[in-house]
């Protein structure tokens, strides 16, 4: 028994053979046909709500059935009828603008196939005519005669409406035109420049050249290249002057070639035409130097800064002190002061020094008996007049009874001597021993080993209250052990004090009970340095029941 898919095999094949015995091979299709197809064509509700289910019938979804149906057996199960079905051949589209080619002297039309949108609202950044060429833009948008100004450029392959304005005011709508010219299909079978070109324009309609540049003298009978004329093909660059032209400034002459020189720019510069005139040297003009300056050594060499020589130019200032070596025996004065000529003397500059007669020497010299030898400078010094008298720095070691005096010790002649420079060591009588110290016994003739004495040659530290035994009812003072005595025997008063009594001391509480201090309390000597709660307090019970968390139930 042969199955329902053979049947349905066979039937494509049956279908197949049916198309090529019609149009011939594959090969004779022709561009633009398709082939027939088998399609399920007019369901039935019922059938369908028979055999698939209520649930396929309802409007959204009984429409999908037959579309869906992929073999004749789905198609019959749904009441549908199984046919095989042939596309009509497709019509030949009309030609379009956009493949016609303007001749020589015209462009596209910029109107062809542009949709307009009116009232369109203005997007951010501007109108946008998608593949619109710079002349489609600028016709496009002044379509609309209400515009009496547009500002526009060509980028990303966009026409862009910067800003519109409609008189003085800008509007926030307009008319939007997608110039597009492929979307304009020709009539008559062919495209012609009627339906697709219009004829360009000539250099009257530029309106002006950029800067620096003119309208050509034939710009009346110039036929633009494009839709829209552009400055280079109606302008010319405006020749530069020459320097014939110029006027040259006080001072400056015209350079010899000026006809021939064509200026940078619109305007022709000094530098580029002129030559500044000589400047006059110091010896061509009379300068009087004024007090303190003299003239140049070779004024003719020197060119002044301006066209009138000053001071400035052909004068230079005297030399200064500063610049002068003075001889020996003489010392400089300020050098700061202005010499008289161009060089300097040294008597201007120098003065003699004092000589030895005049000066005493000090107490630490004695005079070299040269009254005329000159000083060595202004002022005469002791190494210039006086022979140094020795000092204790230059003497030997002293002996184990004697200390060095001061190294700056002057002695009285160009040596020194042990009873100058050395001093015998002190005793210990008139030593001051001071606080916390006390004198030893027995040492008052006795010779330090250095001056001045040290202490410990001396004294003796003074005792503490460490190991004091304080009588009854004294207790020793706090902080005691520490305390330095007076003396070199420490007293009962300085390290021992009574023993408090109970009335300044405070009893101690709990929680259960209450401590209180004795009625007799003012009359109890405690026994030690600090009272106690059993020599001063008594207690009674607080009555106060215990705390929830308190176990076991302590005196706490």
């Amino acid at each position: 028994m042969i199955s329902t898919n053979t049947i349905v095999i066979l039937g494509v094949i049956a279908v197949a053979i049916a198309f090529l015995t019609l149009y011939g091979s594959t090969s004779s299709v022709k561009e633009g046909f398709s082939p027939p197809r088998p399609v399920c064509k007019d369901c039935d509700k019922q059938t369908v709500k028979n055999n698939l289910g209520v649930q396929y019938t309802t409007d959204k979804m009984f429409p999908t059935i037959c579309p869906t149906r992929g073999n004749e057996k789905d198609c019959t199960a749904a009441g549908g009828k199984w046919v095989i079905e042939q596309p009509a051949a497709p019509l030949k589209p009309a030609p379009q603008c956009s493949s016609f080619t303007c001749p020589t002297g015209s462009s596209s039309l910029s109107s062809s196939g542009c949709l307009k949108t009116p009232n369109a609202a203005i997007p951010s950044g501007g109108l946008k005519l998608k593949d619109a060429s710079i002349a489609e833009c600028v016709t496009a948008l002044k379509k609309d005669s209400r515009w009496k100004a547009i500002n526009y450029n060509k980028a990303g392959g966009y026409c862009n409406l910067i800003s519109a304005t409609k008189g003085a005011r800008k509007s926030s709508s307009w008319d939007f035109y997608n110039c597009a010219t492929s979307s304009k299909a020709c009539t008559g079978g062919n495209c012609d420049p009627t339906q697709c070109c219009e004829p360009n324009p000539t250099c009257n309609s530029l309106s002006s050249c950029p800067a620096g540049r003119q309208f050509k003298a034939s710009k009346n009978s110039i036929t633009c290249a494009e839709a829209t004329c552009i400055s280079s093909e109606c302008c010319d660059a405006i020749p530069k002057p020459k320097c014939t032209s110029f006027t040259c400034a006080k001072h400056s002459t015209k350079k010899s070639n000026a006809a021939d020189i064509t200026c940078k720019t619109y305007n022709c510069t000094e530098g580029e035409c002129c030559s500044p005139d000589p400047k006059p040297n110091c010896s061509q003009q009379d300068i009087s130097c004024p007090t303190n300056y003299h003239s140049l050594s070779n004024p003719g060499a020197t060119e002044c800064k301006g066209y009138t020589c000053n001071t400035k130019d052909c004068c230079t200032p005297n030399p200064q002190c500063a610049s002068q070596t003075c001889w020996a025996g003489t010392t400089g004065k300020s050098p700061s002061k202005i010499c008289k000529g161009t060089t300097c003397t040294n008597s201007e500059c120098c003065s003699d020094n004092p000589k030895c007669g005049s000066y005493k020497c000090p107490s630490n010299a004695d005079s070299a008996n040269t009254p005329t030898k000159t000083c060595s400078g202004p002022k005469c010094k002791p190494s210039d007049c006086c022979i140094m008298k020795a000092t204790c720095k230059s003497f030997g070691t002293c002996d184990a009874l004697h200390t060095s005096a001061p190294a700056s010790t002057v002695c009285t002649g160009t040596e020194c001597t042990s009873a100058e420079c050395c001093l015998p060591n002190p005793t210990c009588g008139p030593y001051k021993c001071g606080t916390g110290y006390n004198k030893k016994q027995n040492i008052s003739n006795k010779v330090c080993a250095e001056l001045p004495c040290e202490k410990n040659e001396c004294c003796n530290a003074n005792p503490t209250c460490r190991g004091w035994v304080c009588p009854k009812g004294e207790t020793r003072k706090l902080l005691s052990d520490d305390y330095t005595c007076k003396t070199s025997k420490c007293t009962q008063d300085e390290c021992c004090g009574a023993n408090p009594k109970c009335d300044a001391h405070t009893c101690s509480s709990s929680f259960y009970s209450l401590g209180s201090l004795l009625p007799n309390a003012p009359k109890i000597t405690c026994q030690g340095a600090k009272c106690t709660d059993p020599e001063c307090c008594q207690f009674s019970p607080s009555w106060r029941l215990p705390k929830v968390d308190m176990w076991p139930l302590t005196n706490a």
